[in-house]
């Protein structure tokens, strides 16, 4: 794990809870913005625009600038890590 991501208080069960979400693990805003995160990456995220019930849940938790700010990160980082795949980078290990 990343100096950075110990520094905002992530941890090893944090990491191997993503793929089921456990409520005791997450804040609600964090479940929401997983969710957020999930459904920016489906191939059909914009042809199918937003999740209704997701958006209200979203709402809930975040101000409209703060949505906005993090739909933008969150695309930010699939687009960068599609890029990578694509181009067939691979990261350099130091020794």
């Amino acid at each position: 794990m990343s100096v950075l991501a110990e520094r905002q208080g992530l941890t090893d069960q944090h990491i191997a809870g993503l793929a089921d979400r456990p409520t005791d693990l997450f804040t609600d805003q964090e479940l929401a913005a997983l969710d957020l995160a999930e459904a920016l990456f489906r191939e059909d995220a914009g042809a199918s625009g937003a999740n209704q019930d997701l958006m209200k849940r979203l709402r809930a938790q975040f101000s409209d600038g703060a949505l906005v700010e993090l739909t933008w990160a969150i695309g930010q980082y699939i687009g960068l890590g599609k890029m990578i795949a694509f181009l067939g980078l691979e990261r350099d290990v130091e020794t």
